[in-house]
C-alpha cells in the first residue's frame, strides 16, 4: 500500500487503474472489520491516489468514497477520523474539477453522500469533547466543511455555506429553532455520551452570534468548535447569511 501511495503521489500516469484501485482499497481497507493499522494506511494511501492528477473524480465513485469512510468519522479514533476527514476533503476537491458532462444520477450520488453521511459524522464530531479547539482534527473538520460549501454551493442549496453553518450552529445549540432545554436537559455526544446540561439565554434573539454565545452551564467547548467551523466557512466558502451576523 505504501508504495502505491508513493506511486501515486510521484504524478505517475495510473491512467483508468487509479479509479478500481480505489474502490478496491476502500472496500477492503475501511471495513469495520479490518485492524486500526490497515485502515491507517488505507486512508493515507487513499489520500495520495486520489491528489493523482488521472483520479477521474466522478460523482458515483466519490459518493462511494464518502460513504465508506464515514464510519471512521468517529472520537474513537481521532487520528483516523482525522485521516478520514483528510481525505473526504480531497475527495470533494477532485470532484469538484469533473462536474463537467455528469450525469445527473451521478452528482446526486455525491451529494448524497455527502448529506447523510459526511456532513452528519463531521457535525456530531465537533461537539465532542475530545475534539479541543485549535486541534488539527478541529482545523480538518473546518477545511472538510469549506469543501462541502464549494462543491455544493451553485448546486445545492442544503449543502451550501449557509446551510451548512446553520446545520454547525444548530447541532451546537442542541438543535434548530430551540427555546429551551432539550427533553432530558442534555446534548449527546458523537457516541451517545451525555454531557453537561444546556441553558438557553433569555436574551437569545435567533442569531448566530447570540445562539453560540455560552452562559455559565453550556458547553463552552462545543461553541467554541462550532464558531472556529463557521468562521473558516464564512472566509473560505463564501457565506453572506452568516458573515453579516
Amino acid at each position: 500500500l505504501r508504495a502505491l501511495g508513493d506511486v501515486a503521489a510521484a504524478g505517475v500516469d495510473l491512467q483508468r487503474g487509479v479509479s478500481a484501485a480505489i474502490a478496491e482499497l476502500a472496500r477492503a481497507g475501511l471495513d469495520k472489520q479490518a485492524p486500526r493499522s490497515l485502515k491507517q494506511t488505507t486512508l493515507e494511501t487513499l489520500s495520495k491516489l486520489v491528489a493523482n492528477p488521472t483520479y477521474d473524480g466522478s460523482g458515483a465513485a466519490a459518493g462511494a468514497l464518502l460513504a465508506d469512510s464515514a464510519a471512521l468519522l468517529a472520537d474513537d479514533d481521532l487520528h483516523l477520523a482525522h485521516l478520514a476527514v483528510r481525505l473526504d476533503a480531497a475527495v470533494l476537491g477532485a470532484a469538484a474539477t469533473t462536474t463537467t458532462g455528469e450525469s445527473a444520477a451521478a452528482q446526486q450520488s455525491l451529494a448524497s453522500a455527502a448529506s447523510t453521511k459526511t456532513l452528519p459524522a463531521v457535525v456530531a464530531l465537533i461537539q465532542s469533547p475530545l475534539v479541543q479547539p485549535g486541534s488539527v482534527v478541529l482545523r480538518s473538520v473546518g477545511e472538510l466543511l469549506v469543501a462541502i460549501a464549494r462543491r455544493f454551493g451553485d448546486t445545492n442549496t442544503a449543502l451550501g455555506p449557509d446551510a451548512v453553518c446553520a446545520k454547525v450552529v444548530d447541532a451546537a445549540c442542541g438543535g434548530p429553532a430551540r427555546t429551551g432545554p432539550t427533553p432530558d436537559n442534555k446534548r449527546p455526544t458523537s457516541r451517545g455520551r451525555a454531557q453537561q446540561p444546556m441553558e438557553v439565554d433569555a436574551a437569545d434573539d435567533g442569531s448566530m452570534g447570540s445562539r453560540l454565545a455560552p452562559t455559565s452551564r453550556s458547553d463552552r467547548q462545543a461553541a467554541a468548535n462550532a464558531a472556529a467551523c463557521v468562521a473558516a466557512v464564512c472566509a473560505e466558502a463564501g457565506s453572506p447569511a452568516f458573515r453579516a451576523t
